[in-house]
């Protein structure tokens, strides 16, 4: 009785210490993974600063580029590649044998050798070589993804003060429509060229409401894009839309540093890093390190050496390999320069094509003078002198220029942002 009640004390202590031990591992692990939570969580709002609130059409374009997904990936990936420099500098472990045999005095006989690997050839700086290059490789993969993000938010941001403006133009042209056509209506009896007047304006409103439409589903495509990317509490206000731009800023491409570019440098670095470790696999791997025999029985005996361990290159050297990095770095020379010379063309149409149609947008605002034009059409109406289908027409008129302002003004301001990716100041670039 008194044994047993002693093994069950033992084993209740033991369960009580595994106890404790497992509360102090769940104790420490909830530690760390509130410290990596409150971690991450300012490292996010350090990079929403942005973010919080937006008062411009710089600080949305800002807290886009800070919250887009894409780049949220690709920063995530320079990190990975980073630690690709430490794995590619590590070094091999060392090699243990130990063998051990019988022998005729009784004992035993038994080898002992502890081998260290010794890489010939460079083969640890080319990986580390290759490592880094990748790492830029990465960076200049964000930088293509913030390019692209960057353009398509200005345009956004842009089109969505286009859109208010047309919404603007249409809402009126459907309350003209609308006011005449009820005019019309209170005449009483009409005559036949009244009632088709009366249809054609109810034609022109149809056609309104769904111009209207169309544009409201493009608006809230827009900001549906950017709720995605900032959050749901996002709001659109008259602050953050940049006005017409009246003066179009100078530019010049005085040497080539985009995303492409650099992606193109880079892809000619790997290559040549990858020729050097293809040329350094050619030379053996040499293992070298001390050596015991000890000997046991009748004669006991200790030896001491050393043992080398290398293979023999007879068969190959990698030439197969050599070979074929050679003529990558070779392609990958020759895509390097091509999108040199394919950039350089590029840049020199997008110049030529974004002062003509900037030139177009100025001097559209500057003689168009659309607002006097508009008001004395509503004072023609008032008068009763002008037309139904003049009526009609003045106000489509008004709205295709709209149509075809902001399209120019978009074809500029693509045209722009992307000779800052070209020339590499994309991310220096603001909203003005």
């Amino acid at each position: 009785m008194s044994l047993a009640f002693a093994e069950d004390s033992v084993s209740y202590k033991y369960q009580n210490m595994v106890i404790g031990e497992n509360m102090k591992k769940s104790y420490f692990c909830l530690a760390v993974l509130l410290c990596s939570l409150s971690f991450s969580s300012q490292a996010r709002e350090s990079s929403n600063t942005w973010c919080r609130p937006i008062k411009s059409s710089n600080e949305l374009l800002k807290c886009t580029l800070a919250s887009h997904p894409d780049i949220q990936v690709r920063e995530a990936s320079v990190e990975e590649e980073k630690k690709g420099i430490d794995l590619a500098g590590q070094r091999p472990n060392p090699g243990f044998d130990l063998e051990g045999v019988g022998n005729d005095s009784g004992g035993i006989t038994s080898e002992l050798s502890l081998m260290h690997t010794f890489e010939l050839g460079g083969k640890r700086d080319s990986r580390i070589r290759i490592a880094k290059a990748q790492v830029n490789m990465s960076k200049s993969e964000l930088l293509k993804s913030q390019e692209i993000v960057a353009i398509q938010t200005v345009l956004n941001i842009y089109r969505l003060r286009q859109i208010e403006t047309e919404l603007e133009a249409t809402r009126e042209s459907l309350g003209t429509f609308r006011g005449i056509r009820k005019k019309y209506q209170r005449i009483g009896r009409l005559n036949p060229e009244q009632q088709v007047s009366v249809s054609v304006f109810k034609l022109a409103e149809e056609d309104s409401k769904l111009k209207v439409n169309s544009l409201i589903s493009e608006k809230e495509q827009i900001l549906s894009t950017f709720r995605m990317i900032i959050g749901e509490d996002f709001k659109i206000t008259k602050g953050l839309l940049p006005p017409p731009r009246k003066t179009w800023p100078s530019i010049s491409i005085d040497k080539i540093g985009g995303a492409d570019s650099l992606i193109a440098l880079n892809s000619l670095a790997i290559a040549e890093a990858e020729s050097d470790l293809a040329e350094s696999e050619g030379w053996p791997d040499l293992s070298l390190g001390p050596k015991i025999e000890v000997t046991t029985g009748q004669n006991s005996e200790t030896r001491i050496g050393i043992a080398l361990s290398a293979p023999l290159p007879f068969y190959n050297t990698n030439n197969g390999g050599r070979a074929k990095a050679k003529f990558g770095v070779k392609k990958t020379l020759l895509n390097e320069e091509w999108t040199k010379r394919k950039l350089e063309r590029k840049a020199k149409y997008l110049l030529a094509d974004y002062k003509r149609s900037s030139a177009a947008v100025s001097r559209s605002i500057k003689d168009s003078n659309i607002a006097s034009k508009h008001d004395e059409l509503h004072k023609l109406i008032q008068r009763g002198v002008v037309s139904a289908p003049l009526v009609i027409e003045m106000h489509r008129e008004i709205f295709e220029f709209y149509e075809n302002l902001h399209a120019q003004e978009s074809r500029a301001l693509k045209n722009l942002w992307i000779l800052y990716s070209i020339r590499g100041s994309i991310l220096e670039e603001n909203l003005k």
